[in-house]
């Protein structure tokens, strides 16, 4: 299937979510050609010393909004990966 196709089954639940969004609380909520919506929730387990939101979770929920972006815009049997 497509990048698009695959992601649509993810948001409309036929396919599971990623570990990762599960383990981090995020999902993605909305997807179509180059564009993805992801929506999450933070918690006191993803705090810093500091007590506020450490920043590799919103860099981690960006990495994955702008990785499916990408993703959505695949054809059949095409994949990437994100490097920088």
């Amino acid at each position: 299937m497509t990048g698009l196709e695959y992601l649509n089954r993810v948001v409309d639940g036929r396919i599971e979510h990623p570990t990762m969004a599960h383990t981090l609380g995020f999902r993605l909520t909305e997807v179509e050609a180059g564009r993805a919506v992801i929506t999450g929730k933070t918690s006191p387990d993803y705090c810093n010393p500091n007590g506020s939101i450490h920043g590799s979770w919103a860099a981690a929920v960006l990495d994955s909004c702008m990785g499916s972006s990408v993703h959505s815009m695949l054809p059949e049997g095409v994949g990437f990966t994100v490097v920088e």
